[in-house]
């Protein structure tokens, strides 16, 4: 029986002890409302400068010239350049194959016979015609005919003459053509010929391409082309649209200057591009501490289009959507709508919105709206007199 009558005194208790606890407040206290500090912004100020716009692009490295080697004349081959092998370079004049020449020899002599033969029978027709001209003299009263006075045999002897020293320099030009020499500086992208094969002139018997120079086609969507020169930007060396490639198989990529020379005939009509076409000098070969470029690599480019005088630029991190930018009137932010005419990797030309002078906050300052009281920090990287410690101060202080 005791434990039926504590459980329902305790219940009692408890019920009292809460009621009591609702009933007793604490004793407010009076005072004024903490001191909010202005949130604290960086600004810097609007001021004119030269937009120079980037057009980025990629395109793959190709030969400026192609040069496949063919014989000019038949003959078994004799002699092949060590030199003559895939990936070696070769020299402007450098022999790189000999055929056998000797029959080239004898129609070099016979020729050569021929000349002095055609030369011994013009010596005498021209002797012959001189006495005939020496007889009529002698004679008055006649007129002779040009047969008579040995002329055509005369014409005739010289033609021969020319024909034979014809003959005589063809016989040495095919004798020198049995020498193939490189006929400019390139590099050897296949062979297809060995010692002892017999050629002919259809005979292909190796590939290369120039070495001095390369090209890169570059292309150009159709809406980056307003800030290009399409006249004078080709063929003008560090004129007015330079050009910068980067080696993406070296880290960090290297730069490698090239020049723009010519553009494409018509824009693409799948992909509205058009091509820039770059050449690079001297690419397959190390310079000034450069990794040389292989054929068919890809490469990224960037294009300097025309500069914009007189042109505000700000920041990316600046712009919010809308898009919108931030400035400080009054100490209070201030919204402002903006016309971006081009958006690059870090900064964007503005054509309208904000004007030089004024304040622009390059605080992130999220989604506050205008009219937020704000105190400037810094104005162009410079500290105003309030820092952040005085801020501080009085957010602690009643």
């Amino acid at each position: 029986m005791p434990s039926k009558i504590l459980a329902p005194l305790v219940l009692l208790a408890l019920i009292g002890l809460a009621y009591s606890i609702t009933q007793t407040r604490p004793d407010a206290a009076q005072g004024k409302p903490l001191a909010r500090a202005p949130l604290m912004v960086d600004v810097e100020t609007i001021k004119l400068q030269t937009f120079i716009p980037t057009i980025h692009s990629n395109g793959k490295l190709s030969a400026s010239r192609d040069y496949a080697i063919y014989p000019l004349v038949s003959g078994q081959v004799t002699f092949v350049s060590p030199q003559l092998k895939v990936g070696q370079f070769l020299s402007e004049g450098e022999l790189l194959l000999r055929l056998d020449d000797a029959e080239y020899q004898v129609a070099l002599a016979n020729a050569q016979a021929a000349v002095e033969q055609a030369r011994a029978s013009l010596a005498e027709e021209g002797a012959r015609a001189e006495q005939a001209r020496s007889d009529w003299k002698k004679q008055s009263g006649t007129t002779p005919s040009s047969f008579a006075l040995r002329e055509p045999q005369l014409a005739a002897a010289e033609a021969v003459l020319k024909r034979s020293q014809s003959e005589l320099a063809l016989a040495k030009l095919n004798l020198a053509r049995t020498e193939i020499r490189a006929q400019f500086s390139a590099r050897v992208s296949e062979v297809l010929v060995k010692a002892g094969a017999y050629v002919t002139p259809n005979t292909l018997l190796a590939q290369a391409y120039a070495s001095d120079k390369a090209e890169v086609y570059l292309p150009v969507l159709s809406e980056d082309l307003r800030w290009l020169d399409l006249e004078r930007g080709a063929g003008t060396s560090g004129g007015l649209n330079t050009l910068e490639l980067l080696n993406p198989l070296t880290q960090p990529p290297q730069r490698w200057n090239a020049q723009w020379v010519r553009s494409g005939a018509a824009l693409d009509t799948r992909t509205q591009q058009l091509q820039l076409i770059a050449e690079i000098h001297q690419p397959f070969t190390a310079s000034s501490g450069l990794r040389p470029l292989i054929m068919g690599q890809f490469v990224t480019a960037r294009v300097q289009g025309n500069p914009v005088d007189d042109a505000i630029v700000v920041a990316n991190e600046t712009i919010y959507q809308g898009p919108d930018v931030f400035v400080v009137e009054d100490n209070r932010l201030v919204r402002k709508p903006v016309q971006i005419a081009r958006r690059e990797h870090a900064h964007s030309l503005v054509t309208a919105g904000i004007e030089p002078g004024d304040l622009l906050v390059t605080t992130l300052v999220g989604n506050l709206s205008s009219g937020t009281l704000v105190s400037v920090r810094s104005v162009d990287g410079q500290l105003m007199n309030a820092d952040r410690s005085e801020s501080n101060e009085a957010e602690s202080q009643p």
